[in-house]
């Protein structure tokens, strides 16, 4: 099993870990954060294409995150708690027998 973490603080003592590991012919890559989280509305809604929460954001970034995983037969899942984080998981089938290309 492959880790890799990485920690970086910001304003107010933030961090960022990221986590990746093989399990189970999928390999998995977390990205966790101790940020200000979102609500259930939100998260429900985050992947949407031009759904954003930023003033200057064009809601396309999740979107496309979704697509290419998706593409490689993987999943992305995220839980949020308000004041508390968020958790990003990704995981992807290796090795992959084929790509599927999403419609536009």
């Amino acid at each position: 099993m492959q880790k890799l973490a990485i920690l970086s603080s910001k304003k107010n003592n933030g961090k960022l870990a990221i986590n990746s590991f093989i399990k189970n012919d999928h390999y998995i890559l977390t990205i966790a954060d101790n940020g200000c989280g979102m609500d259930e509305a939100t998260c429900s809604r985050i992947f949407e294409p031009y759904y954003t929460t930023k003033a200057d954001g064009t809601g396309l970034g999740l979107t496309t995150v979704y697509k290419i995983v998706k593409e490689f037969r993987g999943e992305i899942t995220v839980n949020s708690e308000l004041d508390e984080g968020t958790v990003f998981t990704v995981q992807i089938p290796v090795p992959q027998k084929e790509t599927m290309l999403l419609e536009e």
